[in-house]
């Protein structure tokens, strides 16, 4: 096994266009420390989407388009697949921050695939289906 120990790594040319860095699905890391071992493939997060407006999305990765089926009711559309329907989502969200400033975004309709998962937000006490504000989403869990 050999050891590389760098202060910088640039591409060959020197452009600013990046370096690519490849690593392989085993890679892992320290913990902050050094007590345990982590996969650094497992403990990235995979996708990600901000909704503005019900159904714009504001910045995404991964995402490949969002189906608004009705109000907060919407269908976010993985680009590459996960590996399987196994994955863990966090959820944000919020409407109308001056008078009705709690909502809860959860899995909604039916069950999440590898390519897609549906939401709903609603009030603690009722249904409603008004756009939300803000929506955020984060998935995590194996890429196909």
């Amino acid at each position: 096994m050999s050891t590389l120990a760098a202060d910088t790594i640039t591409n060959v040319a020197g452009s600013s266009a990046g370096t690519t860095i490849t690593i392989d699905k085993d890679s892992t890391y320290n913990s902050e420390g050094t007590a345990v071992t982590q996969n650094l493939v497992q403990s990235l997060c995979k996708h990600w989407t901000r909704v503005t407006g019900g159904d714009t999305v504001a910045d995404s990765f991964n995402q490949s388009s969002i189906t608004d089926n009705s109000g907060s009711d919407c269908t976010y559309n993985i680009n590459n697949d996960m590996a399987n329907a196994n994955y863990s989502n966090s959820f944000l969200a919020t409407y109308d921050n001056n008078t009705n400033p709690f909502r809860t975004l959860g899995y909604f309709g039916s069950a999440p695939t590898a390519s897609a998962f549906r939401t709903h937000g609603f009030y603690d006490t009722t249904m409603a289906t008004n756009d939300m504000t803000i929506s955020t989403v984060a998935t995590f869990g194996d890429l196909a």
